[in-house]
């Protein structure tokens, strides 16, 4: 099968991206609208549940999975369908037991709230989402970024194309909410299923033959992954307990608007890792190092814009009852830039062999954070937890980078001083992008 170039996975990732958010702003501004900061809210923490704990509870397999397949020591082909046996099964086990956490409070109070119907659909989702994370990484072991991002994108449009025919042919509520969520899922499921037979020609058979290989690397990398997921949603879960469902409502539209901050960065995490995994010690170190410099530069650009813009634009985009989610966006997307920059740090040594060496970083994190919830949450509300994950968020940086200054010798400015070189090669990347090829190609060959 041929291989995607990382500039196309790039490219790819990239438009995929900004396809999902913008799918993905359109239904929220449909949810929030529709639901109100209140039904947004449970809504919010019924999704955290599957974001957040569900991909948690597969132990590192589907990860493990893709490092063997990167590896090329586990043949993706004739093991897919046992791996996606084990999946299955896990989510099978693990479903009612978060439906039974869900309705105690164990996962947060917010949830608990949620009306049982609403309750049972994330329940369904809970196998969908494993195996649809399993089929995503089987997937680029073959560095199928495309297809990964166009299925991911024709699940989301389910989603949004549901949620648009309700409200206008009724009134959307939470149990809409959640069948939207599980009609994606199920879609995206099916897609991927249909490429990998299609395209990657996987091989029907179930096999006991390394089957539970992948949480040999999954399990050493499970520390790093639960303290890594949890460190970008560490204020969602503290508030899940501490917030009513209307003031958590308001909060999860003020994250999701920050988080625009790291969208570009995301469209090449997942390339940075396959190349960091593949080049040599050198090669990997370099590129590490522009790729945060040009991360800082960008990711700081957008977060200044969106402190500039945050009162009108959700003011304009979810209305007058989310209004008190533009403070936030103002203290909590500066630390969205950190935590990108404490991201890049958390692939490079995934992808060379070392994942408990994020473990550091990331605990660090953690433990500066969680008394200044404590601290300023009483004290500024919703605001006190942005400026609390922004700390948190920019101590992990640090600590990820005084550990790669320690081990490899980089200086501050080899991490954010930009280069003209940095330029010159993303110039250098655009420019050989198909596209713009097609329009110099028409430049030059057309009449002064």
């Amino acid at each position: 099968m041929k291989q995607e170039s990382p500039l196309l996975s790039t490219v790819s990732n990239l438009t995929g991206a900004w396809a999902r958010l913008l799918i993905g702003m359109v239904s929220g501004i449909v949810l929030a609208r529709a639901l109100g900061p209140e039904l947004r809210g449970q809504y919010a923490n019924l999704k955290l549940i599957l974001t957040l704990y569900v991909p948690i509870l597969l132990f590192g397999y589907a990860g493990g999975t893709l490092y063997y397949g990167l590896r090329g020591t586990l043949d993706i082909r004739k093991f897919y369908w046992s791996g996606f046996t084990v999946t299955l099964l896990i989510g099978v086990v693990f479903a009612p037991l978060l439906l039974i956490g869900t309705q105690q409070g164990w996962l947060g109070a917010v949830s608990a709230s949620a009306p049982p119907a609403a309750v049972m659909l994330m329940m369904l989702c809970v196998p969908l989402v494993m195996c649809n994370l399993y089929s995503e990484k089987s997937l680029l072991v073959f560095h199928q970024f495309r297809p990964v991002n166009a299925i991911t994108v024709a699940g989301a449009s389910v989603t949004v194309l549901y949620y648009t025919g309700v409200v206008f042919f009724g009134q959307l509520d939470l149990v809409d909410g959640m069948i939207g969520l599980v009609a994606g899922e199920a879609v995206k499921s099916l897609l991927l299923i249909c490429f990998l037979l299609k395209t990657v020609r996987i091989e029907w058979g179930v096999s006991s033959a390394d089957v539970a290989r992948p949480w040999q690397y999954g399990v050493r990398a499970m520390g790093t992954f639960v303290i890594n997921r949890s460190s970008d949603k560490f204020d969602q879960i503290v508030l899940a307990f501490l917030l009513t469902p209307a003031a958590y409502g308001v909060y999860a539209v003020a994250v999701t608007v920050s988080n625009l901050v790291a969208q570009l960065p995301s469209s090449y995490l997942s390339v940075f890792y396959n190349q960091i995994a593949g080049g040599s010690h050198e090669e990997s170190l370099d590129l590490y190092c522009k790729s945060q410099r040009i991360t800082f530069v960008v990711t700081g650009a957008i977060a200044i814009m969106l402190v500039i813009f945050a009162g009108p634009l959700v003011f304009v985009l979810y209305g007058e009852q989310f209004s008190a989610g533009a403070q936030v966006i103002m203290f909590y997307a500066p630390g969205v830039v950190f935590q990108v920059a404490a991201r890049l740090s958390n692939k490079f040594y995934a992808a060379r062999g070392r994942p408990l060496k994020n473990t550091v970083m990331y605990l660090c994190g953690f433990i500066v954070s969680v008394p200044f919830y404590f601290v300023l949450i009483p004290g500024m509300g919703l605001s006190g937890a942005a400026v609390a994950s922004s700390i948190g968020y920019f101590a992990a940086f640090i600590a990820s980078f005084l550990q790669l200054r320690r081990e490899y010798g980089i200086s501050f400015f080899d991490v954010f001083g930009f280069r003209r070189d940095d330029w010159a090669l993303v110039v250098d990347r655009l420019r050989s992008l198909p596209f713009v090829l097609r329009i110099l190609h028409r430049k030059a060959g057309s009449p002064d």
